[in-house]
């Protein structure tokens, strides 16, 4: 993925398709939930598909000590930032569960720049339906929230990242998740556990006879030359950016230019 400064941090990012573009903003818990969606050729054939991760999420930065959380206002500023520096002026915006409620918040504060909605679960739905069935029971189950993340951050401040995964699940499905969990351990994760110790590959898929579509991508103009191994390819918001408008009434990614493998 590429790498860009914006509003403060560095946020990881990716470009497919063309068309009208289309902001992805995944939810919570899962940083790459919307890889796959981000190179649909149902949606790439059609539109300009950015998808990345937001702050404190896989390599984007993450705060540092000191440093107060990120808010949803804090999100709603870096993807604007991010929109900006791509030179996109309006756009579709797809948000899934805590990704939802960022779109929302997008769309209130900068309404020109949002095209459409698709919510997905938005996190704030339950939140509403509750507070209007039984206003008492709302704020009795955010407090049993609020609660339950205290005790995911103190958990994660020991170092046990999996115990405070584990304990953040509980929170917010009970028991339910580790059916999933369980299956995963026994099937995934115990196979390529014994797999990689016994020094043998895990299997992999056949591979399927359906033909394949070339693939594209897209990258910015001032995108640096590839870097060495092991170095940073980032650009800051700051360095000079070129490119000519994508013709049509949608204002899209004026600063992005095509390149096909």
């Amino acid at each position: 993925m590429e790498r860009v400064l914006v509003n403060g941090v560095e946020l990881e990012y990716d470009v497919h398709g063309s068309g009208e573009p289309v902001l992805l903003v995944h939810g919570g818990l899962l940083a790459d939930e919307n890889t796959p969606l981000a190179m649909e050729p149902a949606l790439t054939d059609r539109y300009l598909v950015i998808n990345y991760h937001r702050r404190g999420f896989a390599g984007s930065s993450r705060p540092g000590e000191g440093q107060p959380p990120a808010t949803i206002e804090t999100h709603v500023q870096d993807a604007k930032a991010l929109l900006d520096e791509l030179g996109v002026e309006k756009t579709h915006v797809v948000g899934h569960s805590l990704g939802g409620t960022i779109s929302i918040q997008l769309a209130l504060d900068h309404p020109a720049s949002v095209h459409t909605l698709a919510l997905m679960e938005p996190a704030i739905m339950a939140a509403i339906a509750k507070s209007q069935a039984s206003p008492e029971e709302a704020v009795q189950n955010q407090k049993q929230f609020m609660d339950g993340m205290a005790h995911v951050n103190e958990i994660y401040a020991t170092g046990d990242k999996r115990a405070a995964l584990t304990a953040f699940l509980e929170t917010r499905a009970g028991q339910a998740f580790r059916g999933v969990l369980d299956w995963l351990t026994t099937t995934g994760e115990k196979k390529s556990t014994a797999s990689s110790r016994n020094g043998s590959p895990t299997p992999k898929p056949s591979p399927s006879p359906t033909p394949t579509t070339p693939s594209r991508s897209w990258t910015h103009p001032a995108s640096p030359k590839p870097s060495p191994p092991g170095s940073k390819n980032t650009r800051s918001a700051s360095q000079p950016r070129t490119g000519r408008s994508r013709g049509g009434g949608h204002a899209g990614a004026r600063r992005l230019t095509r390149r096909r493998a």
